[in-house]
C-alpha cells in the first residue's frame, strides 16, 4: 500500500495540457464531494460558494459584483456619484467591459480623472446625473466622501464630525438626465 508519493526534482513530465485536465478533475471532485463551488478571481485568488447559498454570498462583495457582472453579461457599467473612481478601479480588476463615470465636484473629478485614464475601456466626465437638466449648487467638503448636493444631516454630523468642515465649499455643477447626455456626447444616440 502506498501512503503518499514523492517527486524529487522538476515535474515536467506533464504537459502543459495534462496540467490544466488534472487541476479541472481535481477541482470538480472537490466542488461535488464538499458542495462547494470554487471561482477564480484573477491568477492568485479565488472565493468558495457554497453551491445552496450562491445567491448569499454577501459575504464577498467582489465575488458578488463579478458573479452578477458575468451573470447578466453586462458590457456597460454607468457609474454615477464615481468619487474617486474607488468602485471602478476595484471593477477593472475582473472586468474588461466599458465604465462611464460621472462625478460632479471638481477636485473629485480630477482624482478620478487620473485613474480613468489609466485604462482604455474607463471614460469620465465631470457631470452630474439627475432627473432634470440643469445647473445646480453641491457642498465640497475636505472630505470627499461628504459631498453632496443635500446639506448633512444630524446624523452625518455627529457620525462624521471630524471629518467634516464646518463650512463647506459650494460649487455650480452641471446636472444633466442620463438621456441628455448621450444625446449630446454620444452620436450614435437616438
Amino acid at each position: 500500500m502506498i501512503s503518499r508519493i514523492v517527486c524529487t526534482g522538476k515535474a515536467d513530465f506533464f504537459d502543459q495540457e495534462k496540467r490544466k485536465v488534472m487541476k479541472s478533475f481535481a477541482k470538480k471532485i472537490i466542488e461535488n464531494v464538499t458542495g462547494i463551488e470554487i471561482k477564480r478571481i484573477d491568477k492568485k485568488s479565488f472565493y468558495l460558494i457554497d453551491k445552496k447559498k450562491a445567491r448569499h454570498a454577501w459575504y464577498c462583495y467582489k465575488s458578488v459584483v463579478k458573479s452578477f457582472l458575468e451573470e447578466h453579461k453586462i458590457d456597460l457599467i454607468i457609474d454615477a456619484g464615481a468619487n474617486t473612481g474607488q468602485f471602478a478601479t476595484q471593477v477593472m480588476k475582473f472586468y474588461d467591459g466599458e465604465i462611464i463615470s460621472f462625478e460632479p465636484a471638481k477636485n473629485t473629478f480630477h482624482h478620478l480623472q487620473t485613474q480613468s485614464e489609466k485604462y482604455s475601456n474607463w471614460s469620465a466626465f465631470q457631470v452630474a446625473l439627475g432627473s432634470q437638466s440643469e445647473e445646480k449648487e453641491i457642498n465640497v467638503y475636505a472630505n470627499h466622501d461628504l459631498n453632496s448636493f443635500l446639506p448633512l444631516s444630524s446624523f452625518g454630523n455627529d457620525t462624521f464630525e471630524k471629518d467634516r468642515d464646518v463650512n463647506p465649499g459650494v460649487e455650480l455643477v452641471k446636472v444633466r438626465r442620463l438621456d441628455d447626455f448621450l444625446k449630446e456626447n454620444v452620436s450614435s444616440f437616438e
